[in-house]
């Protein structure tokens, strides 16, 4: 299977920075070396100790070109998390355990606050476009059945 850039989907975290993820058969897959990246481990060292059912490999369409990128699971995502060190690896864990994967199960797909917020504000200035031609419209309308009413009063004069 091959991944185009449209597949992939980015978490997005000021503290963690990007990490790029793929659904293949509805299983959300997590870039290794994105993981490793944030937890401070070798992406090459951590692929030899995973288990191989929680790793995979897909070509992924980078600005280089093609190139073959590890992903794991769920489990392996758990998997890579507890085997840093680093102080924001519970951190980390946190967030995906809380914010990520919950809102993935809900809604197929992570949207963060601001993501959120900046939706709704389209929404709100599209609904405030819509009111006004709206209303533009309207007062069209009242104006072409005024004109009507016009018109049919002449052609009542002419055959009256």
């Amino acid at each position: 299977m091959r991944v185009t850039k449209n597949e992939i989907k980015f978490f997005e975290n000021p503290k963690f920075g990007k990490i790029r993820i793929v659904k293949v058969n509805k299983e959300v897959l997590f870039c290794l070396i994105d993981l490793c990246s944030v937890l401070g481990l070798n992406p090459s060292k951590v692929s030899q100790r995973l288990d191989k059912d929680v790793l995979s490999k897909y070509p992924l369409l980078t600005e280089g070109g093609e190139q073959i990128a590890n992903f794991v699971n769920e489990d392996g995502l758990y998997d890579v998390i507890l085997e840093s060190r680093k102080p924001e690896a519970r951190q980390f864990r946190k967030w995906i355990t809380s914010e990520v994967l919950p809102s993935i199960r809900k809604t197929g797909q992570y949207s963060n606050e601001s993501l959120m917020q900046s939706k709704l504000d389209k929404r709100d200035e599209i609904i405030a476009f819509l009111k006004e031609d709206n209303e533009r419209l309207f007062d069209m309308i009242k104006s072409m059945r005024e004109e009507i009413k016009i018109q049919n009063n002449g052609v009542k004069l002419i055959f009256d």
